[in-house]
């Protein structure tokens, strides 16, 4: 469908640099109200996006001084069917981590 242009045109959203700390995410932030208790299971994991700045040796916690969003605030992505992500260089040209929650 995309290579040739055969099919049916389809119309693709996609929302991109949500912060969490406004939107939310799949996980649960500490000090948050908890809404449904899968998450609780989640809050304190290490591989809770929202934990990367106050891990233990994280490289993360240099920019302690201010909130960067998408450096020390994840930023949330959310796309349908067909929706794609762009291979780029991140700010600052820093390593990124992603976590697909569904899909």
């Amino acid at each position: 469908m995309v290579e040739n242009g055969v099919g049916e045109p389809y119309r693709v959203e996609y929302a991109a640099d949500m912060r969490v700390d406004k939107y939310g995410s799949g996980f649960s932030r500490p000090g948050q109200p908890i809404t449904d208790q899968r998450q609780s299971d989640y809050v304190d994991h290490p591989w809770n996006l929202n934990n990367l700045l106050v891990a233990k040796n994280s490289l993360m916690q240099f920019p302690r001084s201010r909130d960067l969003s998408g450096i020390n605030i994840p930023w949330l992505y959310v796309g349908m069917r067909y929706s794609t992500f762009c291979w780029h260089y991140e700010d600052l040209m820093l390593s990124s981590i992603n976590y697909a929650h569904h899909g």
